[in-house]
């Protein structure tokens, strides 16, 4: 993070910057950004869930399944599971009873101390897919690049680079994969995005200003919004391969205060807090009355003995009974659809298209302990236990 210095001059709202210096995490040892949509840095309990139609059809755990079935209502859907057991055969450099997770761009797996993953898994029709690990080698104008990555169907994710390219983004389209590029020859330092064909192994660079950096994908990645050092935003459209200047976001902005609600909206705000809706291909803006949390579109007030959590476009309110006594702000993991806050001693989950909370308890004794919870996809997520990873599927979600 901060690879190129980027992020030494963002400028933010005086509160958020408050908001999360006074939390207190344990940072890994690896700090890195990764889009919302597919996940945030690994963090202890991160989770989330569709909670208005979920319900058990079958379970490993007696009072596991009894917790999530409480927690939540009668249709949750455990899908698969995999025993750790079974998992440490073959990865014997886990930790002895689950080691830990990163779910992203709907894969998930187990990772090491590098936040590379060891194993790869996806979905399919419900059940478990162990994806092959790959290493792709090249070159670019005499500079060397390496990285190892899984794919399925249309979607990629990478890791462990090596070289001139440190990311790839989680799409691929007509076999060609967009890649970030940073070439340093000494005198001059080049910044662009590439795209590179698998087969033919073809790079052809859609940008080529040398200042190109950060680059945020659409959901369905037709577009990508690519910062310029700084100095302004510009959208790339990949079916057209034209581009236009986003006029309405500040050029310093963080690109994980910028979030797609959909192809061609991105929600974001500025300095003083004035939160936007911007339309990144006609540069029409809306004004919001309150500015979101990165990555989502609800904001958090602390007071007194509540957290006020509110949907900065529909004006929808939940709140927590919260002991707040200045300095215990609990961390947050959001996405577009949902949001968790927890510490280490309370985690709830919020719905934000149904306005519903859940109080989950992490502290609760089972006969399995909860360890982690990831996104996967809209409809599903991972929880693991320190006996299992089992797939929980929204049956309700048809989105």
């Amino acid at each position: 993070m901060n690879k190129f210095n980027e992020f030494d001059l963002i400028k933010a709202p005086r509160n958020w910057i408050d908001e999360v210096t006074a939390t207190n995490f344990e940072p890994t040892k690896r700090a890195k950004v990764i889009r919302i949509k597919y996940i945030f840095a690994i963090v202890l309990i991160v989770m989330t869930i569709g909670i208005s139609s979920l319900g058990i059809t079958y379970a490993f755990s007696d009072s596991f399944r009894t917790w999530l079935s409480q927690r939540f209502s009668s249709n949750l859907k455990i899908s698969s599971a995999l025993e750790f057991s079974s998992i440490n055969k073959n990865t014997p450099t886990l930790k002895l009873d689950y080691g830990h997770w990163r779910a992203e761009n709907e894969f998930f797996g187990i990772i090491d101390e590098d936040y590379n993953f060891l194993k790869v898994f996806t979905l399919e029709n419900e059940q478990i897919r162990e994806c092959p690990i790959n290493e792709y080698y090249g070159s670019i104008a005499g500079h060397e690049f390496s990285f190892k990555y899984a794919d399925y169907q249309e979607r990629i994710v990478a890791f462990d680079f090596n070289g001139c390219i440190y990311s790839v983004l989680p799409k691929i389209i007509n076999n060609d994969i967009y890649v970030c590029v940073d070439i340093n020859d000494g005198e001059q330092r080049a910044l662009n995005i590439a795209k590179i064909n698998l087969e033919s192994k073809q790079i052809s660079f859609i940008t080529n200003d040398n200042i190109s950096v950060n680059p945020i994908t659409s959901p369905q990645q037709t577009n990508i919004l690519i910062n310029k050092s700084d100095q302004g935003w510009e959208n790339y459209n990949i079916e057209t391969g034209e581009t236009n200047l986003i006029k309405n976001i500040d050029p310093y902005m963080h690109s994980n205060c910028i979030t797609f609600i959909d192809e061609q909206t991105v929600v974001t705000y500025d300095e003083n807090g004035h939160s936007y809706l911007i339309n990144i291909l006609t540069n029409e803006v809306r004004t919001l009355d309150k500015y979101p949390l990165e990555g989502t579109i609800v904001n958090i007030e602390y007071s007194d003995e509540t957290i006020k959590l509110t949907n900065i476009i529909t004006g929808a309110v939940s709140r927590i009974d919260y002991h707040f006594y200045g300095t215990n702000y609990m961390g947050t993991y959001c996405s577009i659809d949902y949001l968790v806050l927890f510490n280490n001693e309370k985690l709830y989950l919020y719905d934000i298209e149904s306005n519903q909370l859940v109080d989950l308890d992490p502290q609760k004794e089972l006969d399995e302990q909860l360890k982690e919870v990831m996104i996967i996809d809209q409809k599903h997520l991972l929880i693991t236990t320190d006996k299992r990873a089992y797939i929980v599927a929204n049956v309700g979600n048809n989105g």
